[in-house]
């Protein structure tokens, strides 16, 4: 049985058993609507690489500050009374919460590691000015302030017995908050953190769960919003990113699969010009992508943001089949009955379809060859769908097409694109085709020259615009710094001083606005002499105040308890670096600074630069790193994975146009309008610097499967055709096909997501280019060389 034969065979199944094909289509689409609720998207791109070093390091150290599971509340009141009132109410509504794990209220909870060292060992702590105002009041005015506590009691009984008994001589006015002093900000006298001004008070809330999961990080909102009820609040964190980040794509889903298919379906109704023949043209595409996307989530999903474009995709390419079936089986039609026009149609274009889906296929499956392998998954998906759209157009369109009133379906007509055939052959068209060949052809030298630009920043990805990024500008703003830190990797040896003068010249240089990190446990010689000199001072300073006590009428009994634990705490040595501080780096100990940013470090430029503040100040013995660390890694599999799937792309592209055309000189020449139109896309980004990144780069090998295509249709019509005949039925094919899958492709330049934007315009670009170079470019130079050739049947 010959091939064509074979495809004929496989057609025959919808002249066979109608019923059954249409019965089983019904029951599968019903199945796969309703598991399309579990198609599940993956906006975390860490978890698509490979789980190397940097993975492990973001991970260990996202844990260390639960940063990817906090959500920071900021409740806002009239005054500092409400403020606390309010912080108190919505602590107790959310320890109620099945979603959350930790509920942090007092100062202590949330500032963490910086208010841990003041407590730890205050007196090493503090500042030269600090010491010396608490050496004063332990010698000097400890009378004074003992005479102002017995005052206080005198005025006030009971609010001034409390102060006695907890503080007599008045320490806090001199210690104030150490913690707070740390920090870039004011904040008023309360145990909360409340912001100076009292207007504004914030919680840290930890979910049980890591925000990427979407459904997750929906309940969770939903629920602490429903908490907090009336009160007036702005929340973010990595739940709230990840919820607009679910709704925009999911939203972009439907609405790429929307558009493109009602696009396509408007383009088909004209160009064919029967209301009824569109919709038979671009089922089998509609049910192959309702039937791929949750057969691809169950076995290889979830898929990261790219997959939002998947179903635009796919009834872009699918909708081919039902072209170029359609434009013979119309042909067909004129002079035969259903059936044999069916099975002729099978046997005509079987082959060059089957093949054409396999280029796309390969371009689609080089995807699985690269290190990169949240985006193996998403080949597959495309893959399947697209072998499912080819078999569903040989199956089903033999059972829709049955009925009578398509018998007169007419032949397949484009006057546009016998215009542009007949430019083709004319000196503006071969003036054209040099065109087209030359800048083809500079493109590819621009990009040899230049390379291929990565642009790795979060904002690449994200939205054009972002509730969820003002809110993260409100939040910076009031609070003076970033909530998320950066981390400092650094040498277990370093030398104490170095770290912590290191890091006060990069607050003062505004590069950071404080650090939470070993250095306040790592003693020096200057900070242990200073605390020698302290002790030295203030030398039986509590004996002195007992006596004191005893003189001005106190029971010294009553205070001995508070001031002994407080010359302990002044006594108390810092011990070893908390685990917290200290990393396992694949074997090597690293202690761990954490820094927060005035702002944070959404671009590459701003990553670049605060590492380089830091490697001036710590030479190669810290490595700053953060999620801009990730992004570098991405970087790096990008170039590599590009590499990998255009070249093997490419491989599979001329392998399976040589085996078509049988090594013929045509099967050459089908190679052309693919190699032209990748070159003028390539340079035209280049021109406009337009980068790749993790959305859009896979337009390069999509682009080289896609856009081989057409040369080998343009190839095999023309193995077969007169020298003096045009394209025919074949010319109007490819045209309807670029048409379509420009349509679908440039449908996602409707969404939201930059990264997708672009993904629609490279893919429009190089499509358009490769159709316009099959006409000008391919068939001119067939025409050309065929004389010296022969008709090339063989």
């Amino acid at each position: 049985m010959t091939r064509g034969r074979a495809f004929e065979a496989f057609a025959a199944l919808g002249l066979r058993w109608p019923r059954l094909v249409v019965g089983l289509a019904i029951v599968l689409t019903a199945l796969a609507v309703a598991e399309l609720r579990e198609f599940r998207l993956e906006p975390d791109i860490s978890r698509l690489l490979p789980q190397g070093r940097e993975v492990h390091v973001f991970r260990e150290l996202e844990e260390r500050t639960a940063g990817g599971r906090s959500l920071l509340v900021a409740l806002h009141g009239r005054d500092l009374a409400e403020v606390e009132e309010t912080l108190q109410t919505a602590a107790d509504r959310l320890r109620g919460s099945p979603f959350l794990a930790e509920v942090l209220l007092t100062r202590s909870q949330i500032l963490g590691g910086v208010a841990e060292q003041t407590q730890v060992s205050p007196l090493r702590q503090m500042d030269a000015a600090t010491r010396d105002r608490l050496a004063a009041r332990l010698t000097g005015e400890r009378r004074a302030a003992l005479e102002r506590t017995l005052e206080d009691l005198a005025s006030d009984p009971i609010g001034g017995r409390e102060l006695a008994v907890n503080d007599p001589l008045r320490l806090r006015e001199v210690l104030g908050d150490l913690a707070a002093r740390a920090l870039p900000i004011p904040l008023a006298g309360s145990r909360f953190v409340v912001l100076a001004g009292g207007e504004t008070g914030v919680l840290r809330l930890v979910g049980r769960r890591p925000p990427y999961d979407a459904d997750f990080a929906r309940a969770m909102l939903a629920d602490v919003e429903a908490r907090l009820g009336t009160t007036t609040y702005d929340m973010w964190g990595g739940y709230v990113v990840a919820r607009e980040q679910a709704t925009r794509m999911q939203h972009d889903m439907m609405w790429s699969s929307i558009s493109s298919s009602l696009l396509v379906g408007l383009y088909l109704a004209w160009a064919l010009g029967s209301l009824l023949a569109a919709p038979l043209v671009l089922l089998p595409t509609v049910l192959a992508v309702v039937w791929a996307l949750p057969l691809g989530g169950a076995l290889f999903g979830p898929f990261n943001v790219i997959a939002v474009g998947a179903a635009a995709v796919l009834v872009g390419l699918g909708v081919d089949f039902g072209i170029h079936y359609l434009a013979r089986y119309s042909a067909e039609r004129q002079t035969a009955p259903h059936d044999a026009a069916t099975r002729a149609t099978a046997r005509g274009i079987g082959l060059p379809v089957f093949l054409g889906a396999l280029t796309t296929c390969g371009a689609f499956l080089s995807l699985t060859l690269g290190e990169f392998q949240g985006l193996a998954g998403f080949g597959v998906l495309l893959s399947l769908g697209l072998v499912l759209a080819m078999l569903l157009v040989f199956v089903l369109l033999p059972v829709m097409l049955r009925p009578e009133r398509f018998a007169h379906l007419r032949p397949p007509r484009s006057r546009l694109a016998a215009g542009l055939e007949r430019l083709a052959g004319a000196t503006t068209g071969r003036v054209l085709g040099a065109v087209l060949l030359a800048a083809g052809l500079a493109g590819w030298i621009l990009t040899a020259q230049r390379g291929v630009d990565f642009d790795v920043d979060a904002d690449a990805l994200s939205a054009k615009t972002s509730a969820a990024a003002d809110l993260r500008v409100r939040i910076e703003s009031m609070l003076g710094f970033s909530p998320l830190p950066t981390a400092i990797l650094l040498d277990p040896d370093i030398e104490p001083a170095t770290l912590a003068d290191g890091l006060e010249r990069l607050r003062a240089a505004r590069t950071i606005a404080f650090a939470d990190g070993p250095q306040r446990w790592l003693t020096t010689p200057q900070r242990e002499a200073a605390v020698a000199a302290f002790h030295a001072e203030t030398a039986g300073w509590v004996e002195a105040a007992l006596r004191d006590l005893d003189e001005l009428g106190f029971e010294p009994a009553e205070f001995e308890g508070v001031l002994r634990r407080f010359e302990g705490l002044l006594a108390a040595d810092p011990g070893p670096v908390p685990a917290r501080y200290q990393l396992d780096d694949r074997g090597r100990t690293r202690l761990v600074a954490f820094c927060y940013t005035p702002h944070t470090l959404r671009s590459e430029g701003a990553w670049h630069t605060f590492s380089d503040q830091v490697r001036d100040e710590f030479g190669t013995r810290a490595e700053p790193f953060g999620s801009f660390a990730l992004l570098g890694e991405v970087r790096r599999l990008l170039l590599h994975d590009l590499k990998t799937c255009a070249l093997a792309t490419a491989l599979l592209v001329v392998i399976v146009t040589l085996l078509m055309t049988r090594g013929h000189w045509l099967g050459w020449l089908a190679l052309s309008p693919v190699v032209v139109g990748t070159g003028i896309t390539l340079g035209l980004l280049a021109i406009l610097d337009v980068p790749l990144n993790l959305a859009n780069f896979v337009a390069v090998p999509f682009l080289l499967g896609i856009g081989v295509d057409d040369g080998i249709h343009v190839a095999n019509h023309l193995r077969h055709a007169a020298p003096s005949s045009g394209l025919g039925d074949t010319g109007v094919a490819i045209w309807r096909t670029s048409a379509t899958t420009a349509l679908a492709f440039g449908s996602l330049m409707t969404s939201a997501m930059q990264g997708l934007w672009s993904l629609g315009l490279i893919a429009l670009i190089g499509v358009l280019a490769c159709y316009l170079a099959s006409l000008f470019v391919m068939v001119p130079v067939v025409r050309y060389l065929r004389p010296c050739h022969g008709d090339g049947t063989g």
